[in-house]
């Protein structure tokens, strides 16, 4: 992983997001995805409701993750938690599922009660471009800056220490502007304000880059600083 783009639009409940492969989702989200209902997916598992294929456990996430089914196309899927009891989806409850993973925009809602969903995650060439839907803001907030900090956990070494309230206030505050994320060494993030988008192709190619404002989280004896 190298640049990743947040921008969380806390009216919509929905963060748009690139650079940011569903492997490295699950393992800030872990604690959150209990099993998955595919909505778009070739992956075939033991488990199907609705005609939907479904991934119960960890251990049958963690054999998705080890396929190829991931590479190309559209990936989609919504959370649901143990106990939960898909078959209990209505026919208009299926349908709004449907209709979210072809237009990445809600119909109704995002909350299905019969799944105690906490996402809807809806992604294109895996790494490519991510559109998330969340219902809880507190788990939106924890896996966004553990996501932040992802790239830095990869390079092995002590664990890292998590942001202090006023530095991760100041984070969720400033990706609401929609913010490109660069892991520069094992103590400093680039945080480069870009703006909003949900065209990762032309943000990427985009020229003024370079000239946009530059925040550095800063890692020091005494925590994570915003600079």
């Amino acid at each position: 992983m190298h640049d990743m783009y947040i921008w969380l639009d806390t009216t919509a409940q929905a963060v748009t997001l690139g650079g940011i492969p569903f492997a490295a989702f699950y393992a800030c989200a872990k604690p959150y995805i209990r099993n998955m209902l595919l909505l778009k997916s070739d992956y075939v598992g033991a488990h199907c409701c609705k005609n939907f294929e479904l991934l119960c456990g960890q251990d049958e996430i963690k054999a998705f993750l080890a396929s190829e089914d991931l590479r190309f196309g559209d990936f989609c899927f919504v959370d649901f938690a143990d106990g939960a009891n898909p078959d209990a989806l209505t026919p208009e409850q299926v349908a709004e599922l449907l209709y979210v993973a072809h237009m990445w925009s809600p119909l109704r809602g995002i909350d299905f009660p019969p799944l105690r969903n906490a996402f809807i995650y809806l992604s294109h060439d895996d790494a490519h471009t991510l559109k998330l839907f969340y219902t809880n803001p507190a788990a939106a907030r924890d896996v966004l800056l553990w996501l932040v900090q992802f790239p830095l956990s990869q390079r092995g070494g002590a664990p890292m220490p998590a942001f202090p309230a006023p530095t991760a206030d100041a984070l969720m505050e400033l990706l609401q502007t929609g913010v490109l994320v660069r892991a520069v060494d094992g103590a400093h993030i680039r945080l480069t304000e870009v703006g909003k988008t949900e065209d990762m192709d032309a943000l990427w190619n985009r020229k003024n880059i370079l000239a946009a404002p530059v925040r550095t989280l800063s890692l020091s004896s005494e925590g994570w600083t915003i600079v």
